[in-house]
């Protein structure tokens, strides 16, 4: 019997805990809502707090080419079952901040989901995370980088984004070198130079003021 009452213990628990997980899809009408609660779940006030900024921005603030592509960039993060802390957390909220701080549209929000969705595709995980804490700080904080030690702001800059090429090593170039033709020595011929003439040039002259 108590073998029974923890078996179905354990199917309950199971169940909730698989109702709490919530598998982002790509429908408008309810992305934000999904967004929202996912984050709730982490049980993370910082990750809470940025899903519902982020559902209320949503139906608004972005065109229907820029959802498709935020919520394609969603999704392909958890298919590839990266956890939402840091990766979805750090997404919505650089997305969040650069619409609600910095005015972030258009082009410039068209670049910056294109630099994202090849840098998902391209970069190690790990770079990816650097690359949206980057970019939450940038537009929380108007920081290009920080430590304890320094700090690098971009107050008010202009700029956009382009996913950069590792650009491969420039081939060397030939260097030609050439062998300098033996100047002919002339050392010892009868050269007049005036070197020991009698030329009174008034060194050691009496008569001399200096």
């Amino acid at each position: 019997m108590k073998k029974g009452l923890f078996l179905i213990l354990f199917v309950l628990a199971y169940q909730a805990g698989m109702s709490q997980f919530v598998v982002l899809n790509d429908s408008v009408e309810s992305f934000g809502g999904q967004v929202a609660a996912m984050l709730q779940n982490t049980r993370n006030a910082e990750a809470d707090s940025i899903g519902q900024d982020f559902n209320a921005i949503w139906p608004s603030s972005f065109t229907p080419k820029q959802q498709q592509q935020i919520m394609a960039i969603a999704i392909k993060i958890q298919e590839r079952k990266l956890p939402s802390i840091p990766y979805h957390r750090d997404l919505f909220g650089a997305i969040t901040a650069g619409v609600n701080l910095r005015g972030l549209s258009g082009s410039r929000l068209d670049n910056m989901l294109d630099m994202l969705s090849t840098s998902l595709e391209r970069n190690k995980p790990r770079n990816f995370a650097r690359e949206l804490v980057n970019l939450r700080v940038f537009f929380e904080k108007e920081m290009l980088h920080y430590s304890r030690f320094n700090r690098l702001y971009a107050v008010n800059a202009e700029y956009d984004f382009e996913y950069a090429e590792e650009q491969a090593p420039a081939e060397p170039e030939e260097v030609i070198t050439r062998t300098a033709e033996p100047e002919e020595d002339t050392w010892g011929e009868d050269e007049v130079d005036g070197w020991g003439d009698d030329v009174d040039d008034g060194w050691n002259n009496p008569a001399d003021t200096w």
